[in-house]
């Protein structure tokens, strides 16, 4: 059976002078070019687990269109290149046209030098932040 092609959600990221920055659906701007209302929620959030010693501050942007309540966007700054796994788990959300709600339950994978504090999961706090507010 032919399986239909959806199109393709660019992501993209890029490191400069050891600032990565990364990217996936609509910027607010261009939301509001499409005549979309939207919400955006910004978490700020570490490289690694609290206890090492290298950890980096990040900033984790989610766009949503609030007529639908889904996410149309997400950037992502961050001083280390952890956190650009995180916009993939966002061009996943996008995709699936995920909710608030649906970001509060992501669990991404943990360990302690190569991911974000897992009791202050960005994405799913974005989540926390967003449900009921629009």
């Amino acid at each position: 059976a032919a399986i239909p092609f959806p199109g393709v959600l660019y992501c993209s990221c890029v490191k400069l002078f050891g600032l990565c920055a990364a990217s996936v659906g609509l910027s607010e701007e261009a939301a509001v070019k499409l005549d979309m209302k939207t919400a955006a929620f910004t978490v700020d959030s570490r490289s690694k687990h609290g206890m090492i010693t290298d950890m980096k501050p990040w900033t984790l942007k989610v766009i949503f269109d609030t007529k639908t309540r889904k996410v149309i966007g997400s950037q992502i700054v961050s001083m280390a290149e952890a956190p650009v796994k995180e916009i993939d788990t966002m061009n996943m959300a996008i995709r699936m046209g995920a909710v608030p709600e649906d970001l509060i339950t992501i669990n991404c994978a943990g360990h302690p030098d190569l991911s974000s504090e897992p009791s202050a999961e960005p994405i799913s706090i974005v989540g926390v932040q967003a449900s009921g507010k629009i």
